[in-house]
């Protein structure tokens, strides 16, 4: 990320993507699997996902 850290705003599922260094669908895949990340996987296209959110998804699946 270039300023801050990944959880300091909303980001979309490609910014996340990019961070983790996976395609889309793989990170897409990832939150599908996740039963702990199940509540915030249905997001469409274009939508953000909360810094809640980004919270949820980078402690469960860790800091890149």
């Amino acid at each position: 990320m270039e300023n801050g850290k990944i959880t300091d705003k909303p980001r979309k599922s490609y910014e996340l993507a990019e961070y983790y260094e996976v395609d889309l669908r793989t990170f897409k895949s990832w939150l599908e699997l996740s039963p702990e990340l199940s509540a915030i996987k249905n997001k469409k296209k274009g939508h953000y996902f909360s810094v809640k959110e980004v919270r949820a998804i980078v402690e469960h699946l860790g800091e890149n």
